[in-house]
């Protein structure tokens, strides 16, 4: 994977499907962590801007993936 694809903790992605304006009431997710699963694939977890509660972890590739998040600036 290339520098230019990679994740780091502190980037901030939202579901392709939403739109900004909806990103505002049902939050962003912030990468908290990389790391490197038994299975040799990348992989990230992420928590929700508005609930920290919120925590997910997800292949990079899919975080990747625009057909299901984009990155937010």
């Amino acid at each position: 994977m290339t520098n230019a694809k990679r994740i780091s903790a502190g980037q901030r992605f939202m579901a392709s499907d939403l739109t900004v304006g909806s990103a505002r009431s049902v939050g962003q997710w912030e990468v908290t962590q990389t790391f490197e699963g038994g299975d040799g694939l990348a992989y990230a977890r992420i928590a929700n801007t508005l609930d920290r509660s919120r925590v997910k972890t997800l292949a990079e590739g899919a975080l990747l993936d625009r057909h299901l998040f984009r990155r937010v600036d």
